[in-house]
């Protein structure tokens, strides 16, 4: 490995990400991209999941409730799962709301404007 000032950079995604590029490719971030990329989302999280997350309330990146779920699994591995079940659907025991309404399609459009709160229904006896 070569050092000093006129020494080429060893990692070539590090360079990518300096000069703007996507850090998983080469391939340049288009302006909407970049813009959803940084869209910060607030997301209430249910007292049962805050052991994964260690917060009431998260950021969180996403155009859909699907890639705001997988954004926060990125984030908290294995808070996904306590919610989406194998077969990619709500587990029945979960709610998510936005802007107050319940939401039942997981390719629902999120705004950065939009309130997001997941709530866990409780049972037992």
């Amino acid at each position: 490995m070569l050092r000093g000032r006129g020494a080429l950079n060893a990692n070539p995604l590090a360079a990518a990400g300096q000069r703007g590029l996507c850090s998983n490719s080469l391939a340049p971030v288009s302006g909407e991209r970049a813009r959803e990329r940084g869209r910060n989302l607030k997301v209430l999280i249910p007292t049962p999941l805050r052991s994964y997350t260690s917060a009431r309330e998260v950021d969180a990146h996403g155009t859909t409730i699907a890639e705001l779920l997988a954004d926060l699994e990125r984030r908290y591995p294995g808070i996904r799962f306590r919610m989406i079940d194998e077969q990619d659907k709500m587990r029945a025991h979960m709610r998510f709301f936005v802007n107050g309404k319940q939401v039942f399609d997981m390719g629902r459009p999120l705004v950065p404007s939009d309130s997001i709160q997941i709530v866990q229904a409780l049972s037992g006896g």
